[in-house]
């Protein structure tokens, strides 16, 4: 039963270290300019006092 754990723990670290890496990689190529103003979005929809998945998707698209 070990060795499964074991693959099943390795898998699951690999796949976070692997978005971890993707979100750095994303990160890292947007401008200043295009990370402030997913700041602001983001800023914004939190002081409205909720975020809608309307709102969410919005973001998402206008930033990626």
């Amino acid at each position: 039963m070990e060795p499964y754990i074991e693959g099943a723990a390795g898998l699951i670290v690999g796949i976070g270290v692997g978005i971890v890496i993707r979100a750095k990689l994303w990160w890292g190529s947007k401008t200043r300019a295009q990370k402030l103003a997913l700041a602001s979005d983001l800023i914004d929809s939190v002081e409205d006092g909720k975020v809608t998945a309307e709102e969410a998707k919005k973001i998402i698209r206008t930033h990626l």
